[in-house]
């Protein structure tokens, strides 16, 4: 284990701080800060456990590209980030179903 370096300056530092009242200006927009109403978020809804299987996947650099700008394109529509991955389970659910 290291030696600790500079603790009695480190403690006679805290200790000289300690009683000397905080800046005006700094405790003010500290009461504003915390003055502000909070907004609540809704609470999420509860995500469903699927039960996958980790598979590895080789697709051609041209299908990969095409899989991304699709994904990029759904990420966008909907609001949140779809992946490459998603377009993929997406596709085989809809052609082995």
């Amino acid at each position: 284990m290291k030696p600790t370096k500079n603790v009695p300056d480190l403690a006679a530092s805290l200790m000289a701080t300690a009683p000397a009242p905080l800046d005006p200006k700094a405790t003010a927009s500290l009461k504003a800060a915390h003055a502000a109403p909070l907004v609540q978020q809704p609470p999420a809804a509860p995500k469903v456990a699927v039960d996958r299987v980790p598979m590895s996947l080789r697709p051609p650099r041209d299908l990969h590209a095409r899989c991304v700008a699709a994904a990029a394109k759904r990420s966008l529509e909907v609001g949140r980030v779809v992946t490459a991955q998603d377009i993929i389970i997406e596709i085989l659910e809809k052609e082995l179903s």
